[in-house]
């Protein structure tokens, strides 16, 4: 598993350079949110671009879709972007001494709420899927009719070089599926994760963007400015989808 958190924190890095691109102004908690999701992306896609060209999710494919995750770097190499994110850096670190030496109430909540939404979140995710000596089992009921052909999808990619895709439970039928969500987890299981902890690792850091707006409210910002494309809006046409 230490792979796959190595290779999920090189990719929201790359995300988070990235949104220096195209936005000056937001703040760090923003940039977090709108760099996972930008990062998990692009490492999604070069990766199963990458996977088509190899004909699995092998060492090559992971390591050369890590390193187009982090081509923003290379905006590093500029001075002023370096000042820039050093700078935003320490304005995070100076307003958390700050919170920290002057605490109130209406901030103690907003941080209880905001702890209580990961906990949460993370309790979910964690009892979706798990492992127990008998097998996989899940929390939910609910759940028996939709995850386990989501694990085959994820499974058919990490264990069982499922490329080009074929639909895992009608062999030799072309994949016409938004499937790109169970590959990226796929690449986390590759990458040394476990089914269901390539799962919980994509759960966790794409949901990292729901707790934005109570971050908005810590910093006093209305502004939903975490992600210029909302996510229902980006998904439907992102997501590949192979002709019948």
């Amino acid at each position: 598993m230490i792979g796959a958190l190595l290779l999920a924190v090189a990719t929201v890095t790359g995300g988070y350079v990235a949104t220096y691109t195209f936005d000056r102004s937001a703040a760090v908690y923003a940039r977090l949110a709108t760099g996972a999701v930008l990062a998990m992306a692009v490492l999604a896609f070069a990766g199963f671009a990458l996977a088509l060209v190899f004909r699995g999710l092998g060492a090559p494919v992971l390591v050369l879709a890590g390193l187009v995750a982090l081509l923003p770097l290379v905006t590093l190499r500029s001075a002023a972007r370096r000042g820039e994110i050093a700078g935003d850096l320490r304005a995070l670190a100076s307003a958390i001494a700050d919170v920290i030496r002057h605490p109130s109430l209406a901030i103690g909540v907003t941080v209880l709420y905001g702890l209580a939404i990961v906990v949460w979140a993370w309790l979910v995710a964690d009892r979706t899927l798990f492992a127990t000596p008998d097998g996989l089992s899940i929390n939910n009921v609910n759940n028996l009719g939709d995850l386990p052909y989501h694990m085959q999808i994820t499974a058919s990619f990490a264990y069982g070089e499922n490329f080009p895709p074929q639909n895992p439970v009608f062999a030799g039928v072309n994949f016409s599926y938004h499937y790109i969500s169970d590959f990226l987890a796929a690449i986390f299981v590759a990458a040394g994760g476990t089914l269901a902890g390539g799962m919980f690792l994509v759960t966790m850091v794409i949901g990292y963007r729901l707790i934005q707006p109570v971050s908005d409210r810590w910093a006093g910002s209305h502004e939903a400015d975490a992600m210029p494309i909302p996510p229902e809006r980006f998904a439907p046409s992102a997501a590949p989808v192979e002709p019948r």
